[in-house]
Parts: C-alpha cells; sequence; structure tokens
C-alpha cells in the first residue's frame, strides 16, 4: 500500500482537505472546528479513534517578569499557527481570561518559537502538544524557559466539553537539579483522534486502527493512554460519527459498504414479504377450494335427498313401477359417476363426508334393487298362479 504523505498547518486545514476529498486519514485535535469554524459542518469527517492527548504547556521566559497567565498584557505570546490545534486551545484559553486583545501573538512554527525563545524576542507561549515531545524536551533543555501553571483548569474544563484537565508532572523534562517543572503543574488538553473519509474503505480503516491499538505500535511510539485506556480511551468523546471500519474493528461488524448491507437488508425484507404473501395466497386458495368442494357436496346430498324423497312418496301412493323404479336407479348412479369424477383421489381417501355420501349412494341403490326385485317376483308369482 502506498502512503502519500501531506505536510499541513494544522488541524483546521486537515478537516477541509477530508472534507474537499483531498486527504483520506488526518490527525486532527478534538473541538478544533467547533472553536475556530463553529457554522462550518464537515460533515465528511469520520472517527476512527483517540489516538493521544496533547496537553497545553504554559511556557514563560526567565526574565520576562511573567509569573501568571494575568502578566501576559502587552507580551509577546506565541498561539500556535494559524488554523492549528495548538491555535484554537490557545484562543480559548485567552478569552476565557479576556487577555487576546491585550498582548502580541505570534502565529510561528514550534521551530520558530523555539529560536524566538532563545533569543529573547519571545516572552511566553501556550504550546499544545504531546507531553514528552522533542519540541518540548528541546525548548526546556535551553534553560531559557520555565513552566507555569493555568489558573482555575479545572474549572475551565467543567465550563466547556472541548477541553479536559490534565496535571503535566514534576521533572517530566530533564533530570537531576534541572528537571522541569520543579512540581506538578495542572493544565488543560485535548484529543488528537485520527479521523477518516466518509467513502474510505471500511477494511483500510479496519486496518489502520488495528495498527494504532496494536501493543508494539503503542510501546514504539509513546501512546500511553492508549497502552493504558484500550478501547475505553480510544473510543471515549468523539467529535464526530464513527467510520463503518472503527464500528467493525470496535463492535465486530460487517466489513461490507453500508449501501450493501442495507441492500441485503431490503432484499431480505422483500423476500420475506413475498413468502409471506404466497403463504396467504395458498391459505385463500385452499379455503376457497374447500369453500367450493363443501358446495359441490351439498348439491350432491341435496339431490340425493330428492330422489329419496321421491322414492318415499311413490311407494307410500303406490305409484311407483318398475320403470319408474329404473329412472330413480339411474339417476342415483349418474350422481355417484358425477360425484367420483369431481372429487379428487385425497378427497375419496380422506374426507368423511365424500365417504358417507358414496355409501347412502349405495344404500339408495339397494333400496331401489329390492324394490325392482320384489316387483319381479312378484309377477313371475302371479303368472305362475294364472
Amino acid at each position: 500500500m502506498q502512503v502519500d504523505w501531506k505536510d499541513s498547518h494544522g488541524a483546521l486545514q486537515n478537516l477541509e482537505r477530508l472534507q474537499a476529498g483531498r486527504a483520506d486519514i488526518a490527525l486532527v485535535q478534538s473541538g478544533t472546528h467547533s472553536i475556530l469554524k463553529p457554522t462550518v459542518r464537515f460533515d465528511r469527517a469520520r472517527f476512527a479513534l483517540n489516538a493521544y492527548s496533547e496537553v497545553t504547556h504554559f511556557v514563560v521566559r526567565r526574565g520576562a517578569e511573567i509569573h501568571s497567565i494575568s502578566d501576559l498584557w502587552g507580551k509577546n505570546v506565541a498561539m500556535g499557527q494559524f488554523d492549528s490545534g495548538n491555535y484554537a486551545m490557545s484562543r480559548l484559553i485567552l478569552d476565557h481570561f479576556d487577555l487576546r486583545p491585550r498582548l502580541k501573538p505570534f502565529t510561528g512554527t514550534y521551530n520558530q518559537a523555539h529560536d524566538r525563545f532563545v533569543a529573547g524576542e519571545l516572552d511566553a507561549a501556550l504550546l499544545t502538544l504531546g507531553a514528552s515531545s522533542q519540541a518540548m524536551e528541546k525548548l526546556m533543555a535551553t534553560g531559557c524557559c520555565e513552566l507555569l501553571p493555568l489558573p482555575y483548569a479545572r474549572a475551565l474544563s467543567h465550563s466547556t466539553v472541548l477541553v479536559e484537565s490534565r496535571t503535566i508532572p514534576a521533572a517530566l523534562y530533564g533530570a537531576g537539579h534541572t528537571a522541569s517543572p520543579p512540581q506538578d503543574v495542572p493544565t488543560l488538553a485535548l484529543r488528537a483522534q485520527l479521523l477518516a473519509r466518509d467513502g474510505l474503505s471500511p477494511r483500510l480503516v479496519h486496518e489502520a486502527i488495528r495498527v494504532f491499538m496494536s501493543e508494539g505500535f503503542q510501546k514504539a511510539n509513546g501512546l500511553g493512554e492508549l497502552f493504558h485506556g484500550k478501547e475505553s480511551f480510544a473510543r471515549s468523546q468523539p467529535d464526530f460519527p464513527a467510520h463503518a471500519g472503527a464500528l467493525a474493528y470496535f463492535e465486530s461488524r460487517t466489513l461490507l459498504p453500508k449501501t450493501y448491507v442495507e441492500l441485503a437488508k431490503d432484499l431480505r425484507e422483500v423476500i420475506l414479504s413475498i413468502l409471506l404473501g404466497l403463504i396467504a395466497a395458498v391459505r385463500w386458495f385452499m379455503k376457497q377450494r374447500e369453500l367450493r368442494r363443501e358446495h359441490r357436496m351439498d348439491r350432491f346430498i341435496q339431490a340425493l335427498l330428492n330422489i329419496e324423497r321421491r322414492q318415499r312418496v311413490g311407494d307410500a301412493a303406490d305409484e311407483l313401477g318398475a320403470d319408474e323404479l329404473r329412472s330413480l336407479l339411474g339417476e342415483i348412479t349418474d350422481l355417484r359417476v358425477e360425484a367420483l369424477a369431481e372429487f379428487t383421489a385425497h378427497d375419496l381417501e380422506k374426507d368423511r363426508a365424500t365417504e358417507v355420501y358414496l355409501s347412502m349412494c349405495h344404500a339408495l341403490s339397494n333400496k331401489v334393487n329390492a324394490k325392482i326385485t320384489r316387483q319381479r317376483l312378484a309377477a313371475v308369482l302371479s303368472a305362475a298362479a294364472a
């Protein structure tokens, strides 16, 4: 995989490149866009993970007569490059103390700030960068500067969700009697977040997160918070919606693009709807078939009962001769044949009503045949007696 590294002036430029599609992955300090461009939407940026925290160092030049942040009035103060996370944090702090209009800002790079401190041209700086960074190690090693606490850091962190209160531990920089600061220094911090463009391959983002979350990478790059905090630190307080690759890594979700997942879900719903429709259609068809079968059975039974009534009425009136009885027998036979033609083998085998109907036909046929036989026998006996 080929990686094209791009120099940047800071977090805001990184966000603008993600939004314009000119960058795929970028490190951005949390809250930068909310401070510097609160009305601009960066809706193509997606959160991958928190990589580390960047801590604000309130650095003052020895001999500048600065003992607290209120002494910055009229002083030359480095705020970080325009559009950077460092500049956003400096603005937030200085605006909180109403100092930004009352000082002389310098917006150069860390190296330029270092050179101006050494030359005595810079009085103070608010440098927001990773703890134990090489830039801070180099600056503190000159001996021309010292670290001061940020007053009311915890109160400021409670008043805005953009920053967190932190402490720079004593003797973090240097060693022995030259170690600095001499005691713990309260300050503020924000998080360096790894962001990705919304259309970037989830597999690529998944792999990038896997590298960041490996202990070897964390140890090699001094990512102590990520090493100790694990997923809790990596996923906390995102500025943007999570990328599909991040969801796949942290929540074991599918790596298929969202459109494919949605299509599969829609297809499943369509198939389920079709199956339910088929089941309903089959049930309706079976019901209609049953109703039609019952209607036909009613017709056959009514016809058979009509023959039975005619047979009984004629028998009572002694009006049924051999020809009339043979006619009734023919009608019964025709009904039975018609029924056998209309009902299926399943009806004949399983349906009790069909079985009863055929039994009724046989019984009535036997009854009519018996009467025909008796009439024939009576005629033979009468002829013999004569």
